[in-house]
């Protein structure tokens, strides 16, 4: 029903076929369909007017250009815009690891830089 609501306002197939694939993280189309008005929660328009994700561990960002300004709790201070994980899981000596892995929030290993990944020790040092 939604779909037939998008053709009878006008909204011609070229510009659905933006609305669902060029732009995903748009909240709200223009009129006819031709650009984003609005971007989605946690997402900020970059210089080509399209909608990017923020970093699933900032707080707080920059609207203009999705720089973390504060990170989410045990994520450190963001540093040149990024929040770089907790510290003690970047190599703190103190924390006993002896091994790390990197897992998404429902434990499966993926990769560092997979969206939701985290950095958690796999081996703890002989003696933890």
């Amino acid at each position: 029903m939604s779909m037939f609501i998008f053709l009878i306002a006008g909204v011609g197939a070229a510009n659905i076929r933006n609305l669902l694939w060029d732009d995903p993280l748009c909240n709200t189309f223009s009129a006819d369909g031709s650009y984003c008005v609005k971007c989605s929660f946690r997402a900020y328009f970059n210089s080509n007017g399209d909608c990017k994700q923020v970093s699933d561990n900032c707080q707080t960002w920059n609207q203009n250009n999705g720089k973390c300004k504060s990170c989410y709790k045990g994520w450190g201070v963001p540093t040149n815009g990024v929040c770089n994980g907790p510290s003690i899981l970047v190599g703190n000596p103190d924390d006993h690891c002896a091994q790390y892995e990197y897992v998404d929030i429902k434990g499966n290993k993926c990769c560092e830089f997979e969206k939701g990944c985290k950095k958690v020790c796999k081996v703890c040092d002989k003696g933890y």
